[in-house]
């Protein structure tokens, strides 16, 4: 994993995040204005030890990901924290149309939880 994305839709139906007119999604200047609630840790280790980095709402590429601390392609778990709050995780490049892309909901995702 090397590149992070951390969003929360605000629809009045949060089952409702297919991304559709009715979705609003919150950005890293939301974030800013007010706290949304939305921190995604990742972990070195399946079982949520070892190194961790935490990262609020926003996009986080290969640079930004390693500046916020975490180790390029070496995560086994994440923990998603808050309602709505959406982190989308990426093998490669963000957005990368290559190499595995995973979506995770509020929860911890560890081990055989943490696949693409």
């Amino acid at each position: 994993m090397s590149s992070l994305k951390i969003f929360k839709y605000t629809d009045d139906d949060p089952e409702d995040d297919d991304g559709d007119e009715d979705d609003e999604v919150l950005t890293p200047e939301d974030d800013e204005e007010e706290d949304v609630g939305c921190v995604v840790t990742v972990w070195e280790k399946a079982d949520f030890t070892g190194w961790s980095a935490e990262f609020g709402v926003g996009d986080f590429g290969f640079t930004e990901f390693q500046a916020g601390g975490a180790v390029n392609d070496d995560v086994e778990a994440i923990t998603v924290v808050g309602t709505d709050c959406t982190a989308e995780a990426w093998e490669n490049q963000l957005d990368g149309e290559w190499g595995w892309h995973a979506e995770f909901k509020e929860g911890e995702y560890g081990g055989d939880d943490f696949t693409a």
